[in-house]
C-alpha cells in the first residue's frame, strides 16, 4: 500500500518543544528527514509508478477498442461488401428473371399465333373438304342425271328407231303398193 505524505511523517517546524523532536540532536534529525524524504520519494515513486500503469492500463484499453473499432469497420466493411454483392445478384436474378419472362412470353405468343395458324389452316381444309365432297356428291347426282338420261335417251332412240323402222315399213309397203 501507498503512504501518504501525512503517515508517520512529521517535519522539524511542526515539531515544538514538547514533541520530543526537539530533543534529537542534529545527526538523528539529519537521518530522520533523510527518512522522511527517502519515504515521500518512495510514496511519490510508488503515485508515479502508480499513474503510469493507469497511462499504460488506458493506453491498453484505448489500443484494444481501437482494434475492436477496426475489426467492427472491417465486419461492417466486409458486410456492406456482401450487400452490394447480394444486391448485384439479385439485379442479375432480376434481368434473368425478366429475360426468361420475356422468352416465355413470347414463345407463349408465338405457339397462341402457330395455334391459331394451324386451327385456321385445318379449318380451310375441313371447309375444303366439305366443299370437295358436296362437289362430289353434286358430280355424283349430275353423273346419275345423267345415266338416267342417256337410259332414257337410249329407250327413247330404240323407241324413235322401231317408229322409224314401222315407218318405212310402212312407207315401203305403201310404196311397193302404189307401183
Amino acid at each position: 500500500a501507498a503512504v501518504t505524505p501525512a503517515e508517520g511523517f512529521t517535519t522539524p517546524a511542526l515539531a515544538g518543544p514538547s514533541s520530543g523532536l526537539a530533543l534529537l540532536d542534529g545527526s538523528q534529525q539529519k537521518s530522520r528527514q533523510t527518512e522522511e524524504v527517502l519515504r515521500l520519494r518512495q510514496y511519490y515513486d510508488d503515485q508515479l509508478r502508480e499513474v503510469r500503469l493507469d497511462l499504460e492500463r488506458e493506453r491498453c484499453k484505448g489500443l484494444e477498442l481501437r482494434e475492436a473499432n477496426l475489426q467492427l469497420e472491417q465486419e461492417v466493411s466486409s458486410t456492406q461488401a456482401r450487400k452490394a454483392e447480394w444486391e448485384k445478384l439479385d439485379q442479375q436474378r432480376a434481368a434473368v428473371q425478366a429475360k426468361v419472362h420475356n422468352k416465355l412470353l413470347q414463345h407463349l405468343q408465338e405457339h397462341a399465333e402457330s395455334r391459331q395458324a394451324l386451327e385456321a389452316a385445318a379449318e380451310a381444309e375441313r371447309a375444303d373438304k366439305v366443299r370437295a365432297l358436296q362437289e362430289a356428291r353434286a358430280c355424283q347426282a349430275l353423273l346419275k342425271d345423267l345415266e338416267q338420261a342417256q337410259h332414257r335417251w337410249a329407250r327413247e332412240r330404240m323407241d324413235l328407231e322401231e317408229e322409224l323402222a314401222h315407218c318405212w315399213t310402212a312407207l315401203l309397203a305403201t310404196e311397193l303398193t302404189h307401183w
